[in-house]
């Protein structure tokens, strides 16, 4: 299950923020209201709220969507995702 999900740039974005959108498998959006951004002149990502309980499986596709980035600088992005597992025994 996803807990949480961040985003880190190498370098900072300047003049604009860079606007990240999470799906999985296509088909719907991770995040309730706002996308995950990474603010002008800043490295780490806002907090966001998830849309209600993610889980992935063995065939889900994540597609990560750059929708908003700035002219050139914007570099390195790393994206983190974390949660829990499940065992089943």
């Amino acid at each position: 299950t996803l807990t949480d999900v961040t985003a880190f740039l190498a370098y900072a974005p300047d003049g604009s923020d860079v606007i990240i959108d999470i799906e999985d498998s296509g088909n719907s959006t991770l995040f309730d209201s706002s996308y995950l951004t990474i603010s002008d002149a800043m490295q780490t990502s806002n907090a966001v709220t998830l849309s209600g309980t993610t889980e992935f499986g063995l065939t889900d596709n994540v597609f990560i969507n750059i929708t908003q980035v700035d002219d050139n600088v914007a570099a390195g992005l790393k994206i983190t995702f974390f949660g829990t597992r499940r065992f089943v025994s």
